[in-house]
């Protein structure tokens, strides 16, 4: 038996556990160390079993928000419909009342000739109604349409006795009832009817037929208990269907509104509580200038039935691919501990196929670098020969610059020499003069000191120091200009390969942009093409550079390798501003536009019809195998349709074509 303690696991000592459960401990993590793969595998099944049940939730979770929101947004437009249709009856029937209104008050309580003339020759439109009519101020029924004669009495009706005070909705629509003179039942619509004075003198009634909204509501598909009703906020019910119900009697008795229904003008209510227990999700809004509100519900099993189907289908496909994991698992298991008992015969084999195979896949890893290589320079070693050319240059002048320097220090080391000659030869004569008066000893050693400078001269013939002089200025500036174009190709392929993890949106030069691409491809263009820049008057936009820059790589590389190998083609790139996105219009004021356009046009082989509609397409290309991914254009278009621009293409065969670039100068910021 193993001891725990002689392992190589080691348990810290600020745990403090009893010693059987830390002898526990220590043999559970030296299986684990002993049997790495199978506790690995182990994991690995139960991680994934934990990911699909994971996936499952999320999905249920996902389908039922989706679910609910679709039908709320189907009940939204129900209810809607069912508002503007009774606010649109409530208009008609406000609108004859008004009628009868004005009637009454203009031409006295006794004339009824006019309103009988409508009512006899079709002027007012009676298809939605029971009956119109006046009752007087003191409650008798005493003009109708209907050719009843009796003076009927409706003073204890609810739509005469409200008008009595001022109603502050003005006009009233009563819970159905059953008429005394039509003996059908109706919705009652009123208003009350002033004097002159402005007191009370009756009330216009119009009796509305309740069954023109439940013919409308048969109209609607809302399930087997579907809901829809119009009711006060009392909760006294107009009218009301359900699967099983189509009521305008008044028997339904007075439901229980929420608070949420009380206390919005529109919104939804997901509840059991509201009629006949059934849980149901409701829509609701409330009529314009009345205390009437449209209730419209969907049962919510109804709702959810695909949800609940999706939900069986789901748990009995994570329900199955759990079995097969864990019998997967077990049965892998099982097999890794048979192989073990058998690994020691196959010890020493292991290790020569392990030779073998070693082997191969260090060959398998150097191939799979040399083709990363490859695809990375197919970018770089044009631009490695664009920064060769300077460095050779400047290399060069270097040499040359070491020698010149050679010469001019032989020359200053003489000229040094002769200074120092002067040095002595004047102190020597300042010392004559002190120890003697004679002018002409002072004048001998004077010109015996004056130094010669032939050998100087001879030095300076020979090595042909002027050319040296004038030369080195010209070699210095020329190598100059090689390290400063270097370093612009440098930089520009710094800015080009910048990363844009980050994405951040910035103000650019596009014309920069053009020429620091045009830096980087200048060795694939150079050899094929020309480049004419047109480049107009453009502002600076909004975008991320990189990803411009890449475009624009993207299609002076296609011009370029568009043209006939057999003539040295024309690459025109062409800049302006428009203030559309799709189109320009001519205008004198420029200042106004809100776009820029890129337009790079060659002269090359062009682009046949039956490829024009698939260039943008992932992984679709024309170029010969190993030239090219396909990508190119793909990411291209993307790049610039989260630019919010457009990019567009024309082309004909033999003569060329041109891309287009409309990109917004300001991008719309959250």
């Amino acid at each position: 038996m193993i001891d725990p303690k002689h392992s190589s696991l080691q348990f810290a000592p600020a745990l403090k556990l009893s010693p059987r459960l830390n002898a526990w401990m220590g043999y559970f993590f030296i299986y684990v160390k002993r049997n790495v793969t199978i506790t690995i595998l182990s994991c690995v099944g139960l991680v994934l079993i934990v990911l699909i049940w994971l996936f499952i939730y999320f999905k249920l979770e996902v389908d039922h928000k989706l679910i609910n929101e679709s039908s709320r947004s189907e009940l939204q437009n129900i209810v809607r419909s069912f508002k503007e249709h009774t606010e649109s009856s409530i208009t008609i029937s406000d609108e004859l009342l008004r009628i009868i209104k004005f009637n009454y008050e203009q031409r006295s309580a006794v004339d009824f000739k006019t309103l009988n003339d409508y009512f006899k020759n079709g002027v007012l439109d009676m298809k939605y109604f029971n009956q119109v009519g006046v009752i007087d101020k003191d409650g008798l029924y005493t003009f109708t349409n209907t050719q009843s004669k009796n003076k009927i009495d409706l003073s204890d009706r609810e739509h005469f006795k409200i008008h009595k005070e001022i109603y502050p909705y003005h006009l009233f629509v009563s819970k159905p009832v059953l008429g005394r003179v039509s003996k059908r039942w109706s919705i009652q619509l009123t208003r009350r009817i002033n004097k002159a004075d402005g007191t009370f003198n009756g009330v216009a009634v119009v009796s509305f037929d309740p069954t023109y909204f439940l013919n409308f509501y048969k109209k609607i598909d809302l399930g087997s208990d579907g809901f829809i009703a119009l009711l006060d906020r009392d909760g006294f019910v107009r009218t009301i269907k359900t699967g099983k119900l189509s009521v305008y009697d008044g028997s339904v008795p007075q439901i229980k509104l929420t608070d949420n229904i009380l206390n919005n003008p529109q919104g939804f209510e997901t509840t059991d509580q509201i009629f006949d227990g059934v849980k149901r999700i409701y829509a609701f809004e409330q009529i314009a200038d009345q205390p009437l509100i449209v209730l419209v519900g969907i049962k919510e099993s109804d709702a959810f039935a695909g949800y609940q189907d999706n939900k069986s289908t789901y748990l009995s496909f994570g329900g199955a691919l759990t079995v097969l994991i864990i019998l997967f698992s077990t049965t892998s298991i099982l097999m890794l501990a048979r192989s073990r008992r058998l690994n020691i015969v196959l010890q020493r084999r292991n290790r020569e196929a392990e030779s073998a195979n070693k082997e191969k896949l260090e060959f398998a890893n150097r191939l799979t670098q040399s083709e990363k290589l490859a695809a990375l320079g197919q970018l770089s070693a044009g631009v490695a020969h664009e920064i060769n050319n300077p460095i050779g240059y400047v290399a060069s002048n270097i040499t040359t610059m070491n020698k010149y320097f050679d010469y001019i220090k032989n020359v200053l080391d003489l000229y040094k020499s002769k200074e120092e000659e002067i040095e002595n030869a004047q102190a020597a004569l300042a010392q004559h003069l002190l120890n003697t008066k004679s002018e002409q000893d002072a004048q001998r050693i004077g010109e015996i000191c004056v130094p010669n400078f032939d050998d100087i001269h001879e030095i300076k013939n020979k090595v042909n120091f002027d050319f040296i002089l004038g030369d080195s200025t010209f070699l210095m500036q020329e190598t100059q200009e090689g390290i400063s174009r270097v370093k612009t190709i440098i930089q520009d392929l710094k800015d080009f390969s910048h990363a844009d993890a980050d994405k951040m949106w910035e103000k650019c030069d596009l014309h920069k942009a053009i020429r620091s691409t045009l830096n980087i491809v200048n060795n694939e263009v150079k050899y094929r093409a020309n480049v004419d820049l047109q480049l107009g008057e453009i502002p600076s936009i909004d975008c991320i550079p990189s990803q411009i820059n890449q475009v624009i790589l993207n299609l002076i590389v296609n011009a370029a390798q568009a043209t006939r190998p057999d003539t040295r083609g024309l690459i025109t790139i062409k800049t302006y501003t428009q203030n559309t996105l799709s189109g320009n219009t001519v205008k004198d004021d420029q200042s106004k536009d809100q776009f820029v356009v890129i337009e790079v046009c060659d002269k090359g082989m062009g682009i046949s019809s039956e490829h024009i509609s698939k260039i943008f397409d992932p992984f679709f290309t024309t170029k010969k195998v190993g030239v090219g991914t396909g990508l190119g254009l793909s990411v291209s278009h993307g790049i610039i349709q989260r630019h919010a621009g457009e990019i567009s293409v024309t082309s004909v065969i033999n003569e060329g074509s041109c891309f287009k670039i409309v990109l917004p100068i300001n991008q719309a910021r959250d």
